[in-house]
């Protein structure tokens, strides 16, 4: 069988996870850490690790995807302390959750002297530093922001993105209380608007205050509506709904940037997925079944192996803290991936009985096995740090819901790890390893155009298929992607509550959380948004996630005719606005001017910074042109000059550098092509240059680049999955940019 059997699965696999110049059979080895089952379990495609292992196992780099921070603390230090911690884990190439509900609200007094300036500037401050931290030069940090709807700015939190300049970096989501939803829910049922009555105490400070929550609820749908976030937690099931209801110890106040593992402050996690299409036996037939005869054979040796990789990787984590963490819970996520291929293969469209039936039997299965496994594995090895087994783990309502009431193997006495179950989106993971579905989610389209340039240099236009299409349509050549059969639907296709439905039934069986975006039409009302959020909610569903086609157009959407236009060159003012940037790179420093016009980068000097020339400092200003070739910087903030801007390069390469890529921004080039071609041009890049590229990075901006409307790689449309914005032709992602290493 090949592995990488399309172009994209080989883009994915050589840009994400193979390692210098690895063969696929190096790789295959290094990723399974040695273990001839699991190495084969990836090679027929039936099971994959998380990014994290397949990119880190075996070198450097955290092996866990997710981490949280938790609620972050009201106080400047404990702030400043979160914002080293996300980066540092950013650093470490895992993804990071907070919490923002501690932080008082703006105009709240601050030591009897002073009023607080609220979330705003601390939500600007996470989301700049996770957009300017390199995941070892292969990735953006990935974040989530979460806010209890019951605080004071919560609707300055709901409507933030409403602005597409700013929280470009980050996810959102709103913490929300059963509470809160049975206020919302007597609204529609009784026509009645119950208030809630806030108190919140700070240090030198209590507010008091009251909320309408079905106010605060149709707020939050209309930004969903129009902005596709924020999403929702429903924070009273994250938290009873798991294996660890009656520990005291365990309270999840965060969850990962994708919301599909719910962790303590400092969790770690380790995901992974098994590709549930691979276990379909005599597919399109009257005979075909699902074979958890094998599927049972197989997960003693994935359950190993995800403890395997919590063992090695130990040591790898950023923080002490989450180190610690690791060890007292060891935290799994047994993932899935391909769940509607299977809907497809047994002839039944998604969101059908029988498809809800499948959904059950299959999720409940490997609940069911995986908790045996937990006590064997927890007997065999050793429990986790923090079990006890006064915490009644099999009086769990997850655990008497999936073996029945009143487990009978009780009291519990040995768990290897306090959670095994995790439906993440998988997307790049699906791809690598030819999965048409990802997670939970339907297809997403029956074909698409693929463009490519052919061997005599001309560009070529493709239709491509899932595989899963490509597959149907070999078994039955007479038939198109035309005239497929009734059970093919795509994401659009579904109504949203048989979306719920399906989401609703595997959560039943998940003891951590599900990621799945709900895809919706254009014309969907802000009153069908509403439904949503409120049957989520009464099904038990821990968080939720919508999309609505058409939302965030600006972001979306370019007008094709448009961009064949050519972009105009505005000539040069004498004065500009600048701002000076100082950066050592390789114990260097550097100064690097960058001029603004409209608001964008225009262009930009840079040098080396004199020994003698220690008044020279970050700043606002102008640059001014003197005459053809003669710039001098003007300080506004500390009265200086920097006369002649040209006469401190240190030679003529580096000179011709800046107008280079001068020339390149004031033709509108894409500062993420500036950066790369740079890369490209000298792969060991110099100081000076590098130091060009970190501040141009700070500069790019997802919500003014069209690279986020279409895919810069192969012009497709990118489409939001996950929280993320991808392209399902090349497998270019937003939250996976290739940018110069910090």
């Amino acid at each position: 069988m090949e592995y990488l059997n399309s172009d994209l699965a080989k883009r994915i696999w050589e840009s994400k996870y193979r390692h210098n110049n690895e063969t696929l059979d190096d790789w295959f080895v290094r990723v399974s850490g040695g273990d001839k089952y699991i190495e084969r379990l990836i090679r027929e495609k039936k099971f994959i690790f998380g990014g994290r292992t397949l990119s880190n196992r075996g070198l450097i780099g955290s092996l866990s995807n997710c981490y949280t921070s938790g609620r972050v603390g009201d106080s400047l230090s404990e702030i400043m302390d979160t914002c080293k911690n996300i980066a540092l884990t950013f650093k470490a190439q895992g993804g990071q959750g907070v919490s923002l509900s501690l932080i008082r609200p703006i105009g709240t007094s601050v030591a009897n002297r002073y009023q607080s300036d609220g979330i705003v500037p601390f939500m600007e401050m996470f989301d700049k530093i996770t957009g300017s931290i390199s995941q070892g030069g292969g990735r953006r940090g990935a974040l989530l922001m979460s806010l209890d709807i019951t605080h004071k700015e919560a609707e300055t939190f709901m409507k933030i993105k409403t602005d597409l300049n700013r929280i470009n970096n980050a996810n959102l989501s709103l913490e929300i209380s059963d509470e809160f939803m049975y206020a919302v829910q007597k609204y529609y049922t009784d026509n009645e608007e119950i208030e809630m009555h806030c108190s919140r105490k700070y240090e030198n400070s209590v507010i008091e205050y009251t909320i309408v929550p079905i106010r605060l609820f149709k707020l939050l749908c209309k930004y969903a509506w129009e902005c596709a976030e924020p999403g929702v937690l429903f924070m009273d099931t994250i938290n009873t709904y798991n294996l660890n209801q009656y520990d005291k110890d365990y309270t999840i106040e965060c969850v990962n940037p994708c919301g599909e593992q719910p962790l303590i402050k400092n969790g770690a996690c380790n995901l992974s997925a098994i590709n549930l299409a691979k276990y379909v036996q005599n597919p399109f037939t009257n005979d075909v079944k699902f074979n958890y005869s094998e599927l049972a054979e197989d997960l003693p040796y994935i359950y190993k192996a995800m403890n395997d990789v919590i063992d090695e990787g130990m040591e790898k984590h950023a923080l002490k803290e989450q180190r610690e963490a690791a060890e007292n819970w060891r935290n799994i996520g047994i993932g899935i991936t391909g769940l509607a291929e299977v809907f497809i293969m047994f002839q039944t469209p998604y969101g059908s009985d029988k498809s809800k039936e499948l959904t059950k039997e299959i999720m409940k299965f490997l609940f069911k096995e995986c908790f045996k496994l937990n006590q064997f594995f927890g007997k065999k090895y050793g429990c986790f740090a923090k079990f006890k087994a006064a915490n009644n783990y099999g009086l769990t309502d997850i655990v008497n819901h999936s073996f029945g009431e009143e487990y009978s193997e009780k009291p519990v006495k040995y768990l290897r790890n306090c959670s095994m179950l995790t439906i993440a989106p998988t997307g790049s993971i699906s791809n690598l390893i030819g999965a048409s579905t990802m997670g939970i989610e339907p297809l997403f389209a029956l074909q698409y155009q693929r463009k490519t340039v052919s061997i005599d240099g001309k560009e070529s236009v493709y239709t491509v298929y899932p595989e899963i299409v490509e597959y149907y349509l070999k078994l039955h050549p007479e038939d198109t992607v035309d005239s497929l059969p009734y059970y093919f639907v795509t994401a659009n296709d579904i109504p949203w509550k048989l979306r719920v439905d399906i989401q609703a039934i595997a959560q039943e069986y998940v003891d951590t959380a599900i990621s799945s975006t709900t895809n919706l039409p254009k014309e969907t009302t802000i009153d069908e948004v509403e439904q949503l959020y409120l049957y989520a909610w009464s099904r038990g569903l821990k968080g939720i996630t919508i999309y609505r086609d058409g939302s965030r157009d600006p972001v979306l959407f370019v007008n094709k005719e448009e961009q064949k236009q050519p972009l105009k060159v505005k000539k040069r003012p004498k004065v500009i606005n600048s701002t000076l940037y100082k950066i050592t790179v390789n114990g260097e420093k550097f100064a690097v001017v960058v001029g603004e016009l409209d608001k964008k980068p225009y262009e930009v000097f840079a040098f080396k910074i004199p020994e003698d020339r220690t008044d020279i400092v970050e700043s606002t200003g102008s640059t001014i042109k003197i005459k053809k070739g003669l710039f001098k910087f003007v300080s506004s903030s500390y009265s200086y000059t920097i006369d002649n801007l040209n006469d401190y390069y240190g030679n003529i390469e580096e000179r011709a550098t800046t107008l280079y890529i001068s020339m390149l921004l004031r033709h509108h080039a894409d500062i993420n092509f500036i950066i790369k071609t740079a890369k490209k041009v000298n792969p060991v890049i110099s100081s000076f240059t590098s130091a060009i590229c970190r501040v141009l990075n700070k500069y790019y901006d997802d919500s003014d680049d069209t690279s986020y409307a279409v895919c810069p790689e192969c012009g497709e449309k990118l489409i939001k999955h996950g929280g993320c914005k991808e392209c399902t032709n090349c497998g270019y992602s937003v939250c996976n940019l290739m940018i110069c290493k910090k």
